[in-house]
């Protein structure tokens, strides 16, 4: 997808709530330490994270409007047309199931939203972008994902949250692999995972409901035990 992909933890946001998150959800806290060399802000827990031009917080069932904005737009799902919301309650698990990770393993998917006006551009800061970054796997590895409101692609974010995502998942648990499925109609993907440090490791059969030609790729950070990868194959 292009555009910048330098990830610029070091000058995290850090605010207090508006208003308190979920139970258990962790909250920001403000700590001074050292990331990729450089000393800044950084919330310890990864509660929230501000990138080059991105604003990343835990994702929340208050953001089930704008989920399922982006979930239901026939055009965030060119890849895949099947996987388009079309009940609230679709948009709802994919909170859930966020909310679930970020409850029992410290990190799960974040709301995303653009946090300043880049020159030429007239969006305001503070528009909501879409969902990203890993959340744990019943394999027991982390998955890497995202899903941007179309508006948005081409601009290099998907990288951006991939790498803040990346940088996560091995800040809160390093013992556990980096995973990412892609269908094979998804070049764009698949070279922001090859970006961020995945390699491609299985391609074959996809179990989505896609076209016959499609398939599925697994691609991870290390070499994956065969539960794990049997697991992913199963559910690419």
């Amino acid at each position: 997808m292009g555009g910048h992909d330098r990830l610029l933890i070091l000058s995290c946001y850090c605010r207090r709530w508006s208003s308190p998150p979920e139970p258990g959800i962790p909250t920001p806290k403000r700590e001074n330490r050292q990331v990729n060399g450089q000393r800044g802000c950084a919330t310890a827990d990864l509660g929230l994270i501000e990138t080059e031009h991105l604003y990343l917080s835990p994702l929340l069932a208050g953001h089930s409007d704008a989920v399922f904005s982006v979930y239901s737009d026939p055009e965030t799902w060119l890849h895949l047309p099947t996987g388009r919301h079309t009940r609230r309650a679709q948009s709802d698990a994919v909170i859930a199931r966020s909310i679930k990770s970020w409850k029992d393993f410290g990190l799960g998917e974040w709301a995303i939203t653009y946090r300043g006006l880049r020159p030429g551009r007239s969006r305001p800061d503070g528009s909501f972008v879409g969902t990203g970054g890993v959340s744990m796997t019943p394999a027991g590895v982390w998955n890497l994902g995202y899903r941007l409101s179309p508006s948005w692609w081409g601009r290099g974010l998907a990288s951006e949250v991939a790498r803040a995502a990346v940088d996560a998942a091995g800040s809160t648990d390093s013992s556990r692999p980096i995973t990412a499925r892609i269908l094979t109609n998804n070049p764009a993907s698949a070279s922001v995972a090859r970006r961020v440090g995945l390699s491609l490791i299985w391609e074959g059969p996809t179990t989505a409901d896609a076209a016959e030609e499609i398939g599925g790729q697994i691609y991870a950070d290390r070499a994956l035990g065969a539960p794990a990868l049997d697991w992913l194959i199963r559910h690419v």
